[in-house]
């Protein structure tokens, strides 16, 4: 269970918690506005994606900061159904912002955007490149521990 307790006034920032933020045309949305002192509870699981939208500040308010406090809670057991193997956090990308659609001229803003969610997006296929490798190679050298436990096993049973 998550809880996130906002202590600063809402800014362009918005919290949404998605149903599947993989297929945007299937993803439900549920916005909630950072109101100061509002408090979010929901539960978290391997599909409760969450995050906030980017922040789009006004020159005059540069300044405002985000205060929060985000609080997890873990039990001891879950539905086996709700189990996945041990992982690392998954990030979901933003996707393309929604105004860009079929004649929509870009702005500097928006080319400026795109730039930066394209290089996200290639940071993050570089990254799991390098992990897919890093993987490989471990899985390669237990494979070969394997192999050599394997072959001490065939001796041991020749020799008995």
């Amino acid at each position: 269970m998550a809880r996130f307790v906002f202590y600063s006034q809402a800014t362009a920032r918005l919290y949404r918690l998605h149903s599947n933020p993989w297929k945007p045309g299937e993803d439900r949305i549920l916005t909630i506005l950072p109101i100061l002192n509002r408090c979010v509870i929901f539960e978290t699981s391997e599909r409760s994606w969450h995050g906030f939208s980017q922040i789009r500040l006004p020159e005059r308010k540069q300044q405002v900061t985000r205060k929060s406090i985000a609080l997890y809670f873990y039990s001891k057991e879950r539905p086996q159904e709700e189990i996945l193997a041990e992982h690392g956090t998954f990030y979901v990308h933003r996707p393309l912002p929604e105004h860009l659609q079929p004649g929509y001229q870009l702005t500097e803003t928006d080319l400026q955007e795109l730039k930066n969610l394209l290089s996200k997006r290639d940071q993050w296929i570089e990254f799991l490149y390098r992990r897919e490798i890093e993987f490989s190679s471990e899985l390669g050298t237990k494979n070969q521990e394997i192999q050599k436990q394997k072959e001490i096993l065939r001796r041991i049973n020749r020799s008995e």
